[in-house]
């Protein structure tokens, strides 16, 4: 892969073909993923805007980006030049590059994930409103409304997790949801706060950095100073505190594989070979 200047870290991998993408400038560049050879490139918005937020579709058929244009009017009697800024919303069509700008988005806040939900995909932004691919918002509760750091979907237990690390009180938690989708009424879909939990180890002014939750949602795993895994049994949560316990290692990032288990990328400053990856099984053993 040759040197880029990559935006705001915009890189995505196909979760359909053996491809990633990368946005630069304006562009949306592919590659292969094993050899790093250049697929294609994209020219998706205007000249001179930086196309960011890539957002890819589960399916890996779409996704979704942004773009802030801006626009210079002269005054034609006072010579007085104005700027402001125009956003650009567009859904880019993974399997034939063709590229629709969403023109009359509705939605309030940044798009931060498309989920699925009971058969159907929504698009969530990050203070938890749903639209569909078009962006407008078909549900969303404001009078409730915070700005989620992290969400994830237990998908076998059709359930939503958020992670809210409020900044007024200092104290992060875990809100569960659950949707209720109806094709036919006048809400596509809704969703209803069942549990809200802050984990009891973590200190006032500590926060959770990321976490998963895994298909049955019976684990919630995590990236903090004092809690790597929860137990949930459909009523209460209890907090296991870290499953690596050692003062060299920081871990840094935590993903879900395809099997619902948890990879922590971790780093140790005592040892040579310094990063390494914890991959554990549904007894919180290391399974590689």
């Amino acid at each position: 892969l040759e040197a880029l200047e990559i935006n705001n870290n915009e890189i995505l991998t196909s979760p359909l073909t053996p491809s990633f993408y990368v946005g630069v400038d304006n562009k949306l560049l592919t590659y292969h993923q094993y050899t790093g050879e250049a697929q294609a490139s994209l020219v998706v918005s205007p000249e001179g805007t930086v196309l960011e937020q890539l957002i890819i579709h589960p399916t890996g058929n779409f996704l979704l980006a942004k773009a802030i244009e801006t626009v210079s009017v002269e005054d034609e009697i006072t010579g007085d030049v104005t700027t402001s800024e125009l956003v650009h919303r567009y859904r880019v069509n993974l399997l034939d590059s063709s590229i629709i700008e969403i023109l009359d988005a509705n939605i309030l806040f940044e798009p931060t994930d498309i989920i699925r939900l009971d058969g159907r995909y929504f698009v969530v932004t990050q203070a938890l409103e749903f639209a569909d691919e078009d962006l407008q918002v078909l549900f969303w509760d404001d009078e409730n409304a915070y700005l989620s750091s992290k969400i994830d979907v237990a998908a076998q237990a059709n359930t939503l997790f958020a992670l809210d690390n409020n900044l007024s009180t200092n104290l992060a938690s875990f809100k569960r949801y659950l949707p209720q989708i109806n094709d036919f009424g006048d809400d596509q879909i809704s969703i209803s706060l069942t549990h809200e939990y802050h984990p009891e180890s973590l200190l006032e002014g500590q926060f959770v950095f990321d976490f998963i939750v895994t298909n049955d949602e019976a684990n919630i795993y995590a990236v903090s100073e004092t809690s790597e895994w929860l137990s949930f049994d459909g009523e209460d949560f209890v907090d296991k505190g870290l499953l690596e316990t050692s003062e060299s290692v920081v871990t840094l990032f935590l993903e879900k594989n395809n099997n619902s288990q948890p990879n922590f990328l971790r780093f140790d400053s005592s040892n040579a070979l310094g990063f390494y990856i914890d991959l554990y099984d549904d007894q919180q053993m290391i399974s590689s």
